[in-house]
């Protein structure tokens, strides 16, 4: 098969549009690994803090909308965020119009992100692993000066 061809798994969404009771269906995707990435650099506190209650047990990973009703309570913004993410448009101002949808349509648009991400990554574990992965490399990328290019034969020592 030709990667060209490939067809990224994607799901549905009816978002409300124009008058009360209108809807036009919108794509989501899974998250890739470049939107994790946004996800980082825009909401790094937030992401921080659903992990460490994640990896304390004090919240049910597998469960979209207890995942989706705390995000609503304590971070809309990484909600909307994750919203903008899932439906292909990283972007603030997506993702602040996307934290003001009714709270059905965000936990319908979650739930399918999320068994987008979580069925190709595989599982809610594996992806958290992935994003402290990351959030190290990140840190550590931030903490360490650059690199020097001396000894590593650029073209001024011929």
């Amino acid at each position: 098969m030709d990667l060209k061809d490939l067809a990224i798994p994607s799901e549905t969404v009816q978002v409300p549009h124009g008058k009360p009771g209108e809807f036009v269906e919108q794509p989501v995707w899974g998250l890739e690994p470049s939107h994790i990435a946004y996800l980082l650099q825009e909401q790094r506190e937030a992401l921080e803090h659903f992990y460490a209650k994640a990896a304390a047990g004090e919240m049910e990973v597998n469960d979209y909308s207890v995942i989706a009703s705390q995000l609503v309570d304590q971070a809309p913004v990484l909600l909307g965020s994750i919203l903008a993410c899932g439906f292909g448009q990283p972007d603030k101002a997506v993702a602040e119009k996307l934290a003001r949808l009714p709270f059905t349509v965000q936990l319908d648009a979650l739930e399918k992100i999320g068994r987008l991400t979580f069925a190709a990554e595989g599982g809610v574990k594996k992806v958290l692993e992935t994003v402290v992965r990351m959030m190290t490399g990140i840190t550590q990328m931030q903490d360490s000066p650059p690199p020097s290019l001396s000894g590593l034969g650029a073209f001024g020592d011929r």
